[in-house]
């Protein structure tokens, strides 16, 4: 984990590529980059480069922990869920997120626990599910992938995954690039900037007024 910046904002931006320093990567650090600049406290993390097993389908509510399971995820439930703003990066593979992101998105089922009924005569067809009263926090996505590629599926998933954990999408930032080259994005200047800029604006935003 790394920090920098000021204040008690956090901005949260979580590189789901197993390219470090490749576009996806870039573009979430700049965001964070923009941020901290207005003060808040930036926390980067690569998915890639931690041990975290698939979600296990449990069938039994972890509340009140957050997932049956020790393993990183357990530092990153307690950032994400202190974070005011959260910047998630997904390369394009095969019209959708990569399996580090599905990976962890599917386990932040339990963030929004299942409720399951004390016996089997009370089960209904509906399932139920249990609201932990997280806080208020506003999301980015930034997806990378090449100029052909579709990212409709991959911000569905990832806006589906804001909307059950109660983060409001804010904007998505897409790199497209059919170069094999890592870092590209490095050569289009006002993309880095359009993500400076949000992460900054955004950062102020919230120091200024809070989430609302």
């Amino acid at each position: 984990m790394g920090g920098d910046g000021r204040g008690d904002m956090i901005t949260l931006g979580l590189n789901a590529s197993p390219i470090i320093d490749g576009n996806c990567d870039i573009l979430v650090k700049n965001v964070l980059a923009g941020a901290s600049l207005n003060g808040s406290q930036a926390i980067h993390y690569d998915l890639n480069e931690f041990d975290i097993i698939p979600c296990q389908s449990c069938g039994v509510s972890p509340y009140p922990a957050y997932c049956f399971f020790q393993d990183a995820m357990t530092e990153i439930y307690r950032i994400l869920i202190e974070a005011d703003l959260v910047v998630f990066g997904s390369p394009i593979y095969f019209d959708t997120v990569s399996a580090q992101a599905k990976l962890f998105i599917d386990r932040c089922n339990c963030l929004k626990p299942a409720i399951f009924p004390e016996s089997e005569e009370k089960l209904s067809d509906r399932v139920k599910f249990g609201d932990l009263g997280l806080k208020r926090r506003k999301g980015v996505i930034v997806l990378a992938g090449g100029e052909r590629q579709k990212f409709d599926c991959a911000s569905t998933v990832v806006k589906g995954f804001f909307k059950w954990i109660g983060i409001e999408f804010v904007e998505q930032i897409e790199a497209r690039n059919n170069s094999l080259k890592k870092g590209t994005v490095n050569q289009q200047p006002g993309l880095l900037k359009s993500a400076f800029d949000l992460g900054a604006g955004l950062a102020e935003m919230i120091q200024r007024n809070g989430i609302k």
